[in-house]
Formats: C-alpha cells, sequence, structure tokens
C-alpha cells in the first residue's frame, strides 16, 4: 500500500494467481478497505497478457501480468487514493491428445501411406511418426510441419511396397498453447 498525501487507507491484499490461457475471465473481489465507501479501479500491466474491465479479467496471452487495483476513497479530506498488486501468471493450455489417424496405402501408389486425422484446437501444425508394424513398434520416419487434416507420405527409400505400417499424430502448438502428446497407433495400413 503506497500513500502520497494524507492517511493511507488500508485494506486486505489481493492473492496471486494463476490461470490456464484459454479458461475465460475471472472476476476479482475487491479488498476490504478502511475507510469504508470508497471505489476500486483496476489496470493490467500488459494488455497482451490481460486486460481488465471493471473488476472483470480477460486473459489474452501467456505471461505474466501485474494487476494493480487504486482504491480511492469516498474521504478524500483525510485519505488518499491507495493502491495494491497482485501477479497474475498465465500459463499455456494443453492441446488436447489426438485421436489415432486413420493410414492407408495410397492407392495405385507405391511406397506411400495416406493419413487423416481431426483439427486440434490450438495447433499451428501436426507432426507424423511412421512405425513398422512389430510387436513393438520401431520409429521408421518423422514427418514434421504438416498443416490441415491429411497427408500423403511418399518415400521410396524408407516404405517398403505391400508393407503395413502404423502411424501416429502429435499437434504442434501455435502461441499460447503446449504441444499435445502423440496420439495412439493407427491400426496400421
Amino acid at each position: 500500500v503506497s500513500q502520497s498525501r494524507y492517511e493511507a487507507p488500508t485494506f486486505t491484499t489481493l492473492s496471486n494467481q494463476t490461470k490456464v490461457f484459454g479458461s475465460g475471465t475471472f472476476t476479482i473481489t475487491n479488498p476490504t478497505p478502511l475507510p469504508t465507501g470508497g471505489t476500486f479501479a483496476y489496470s493490467s500491466s500488459d494488455t497482451t497478457i490481460a486486460t481488465v474491465s471493471g473488476n472483470v479479467v480477460t486473459l489474452v496471452g501467456v505471461g505474466t501480468a501485474t494487476i494493480t487495483a487504486t482504491y480511492t476513497p469516498s474521504d478524500t479530506t483525510n485519505y488518499n487514493n491507495a493502491t495494491t498488486t497482485f501477479t497474475l501468471q498465465i500459463t499455456a493450455a494443453a492441446i488436447a491428445q489426438p485421436n489415432a489417424p486413420n493410414v492407408v496405402n495410397t492407392p495405385g501408389v507405391l511406397h506411400s501411406l495416406d493419413i487423416t486425422w481431426s483439427a486440434a484446437t490450438g495447433a499451428s501444425s501436426y507432426t507424423a511418426y511412421i512405425y513398422d508394424n512389430a510387436a513393438t513398434p520401431a520409429l521408421v520416419k518423422t514427418i514434421t510441419g504438416l498443416t490441415g487434416t491429411s497427408a500423403t507420405i511418399a518415400d521410396n527409400a524408407l516404405l517398403a511396397n505391400d508393407t503395413t505400417y502404423k502411424v501416429s499424430i502429435k499437434a504442434i502448438a501455435s502461441a499460447n498453447y503446449a504441444d499435445s502428446l502423440e496420439s495412439a497407433l493407427s491400426t496400421g495400413a
């Protein structure tokens, strides 16, 4: 609590907060002031992280912002404005683990697989992992930078004809999100 003239009001402190990006807005409960009868106004030190309207905080991005509560007492003859702050930490939202992709041998094309998967909210791209069909599958190839929800993977050196492969997908995060876990393996193609 700071004071610049007269007496400084006193009030309870605000607790630091940690929120997950995408979890919506939250409402700040005003501290209990002495003297009573004044008003609180809130502001954010970084509006790319959080904005405040009234006492409702909107999460804008991942990072840390300081939220300042400024109290203006009704009795400005004896009391000055006072402030208190709390730290708001916004962490990245996890992308949901994708379902196993669908995989088929590309019709009429040797050494090739067609892969389709479901889009994941927050993904900027996808990585496909191609495994052999052994009892304990071994990684054969990794393909990064896939976009959309389908890809044709062709590789004369690593993909054999008439061979079953299993594939998993990992969603790669855009800003404010964390990469997903790798999906379960497809049933093979």
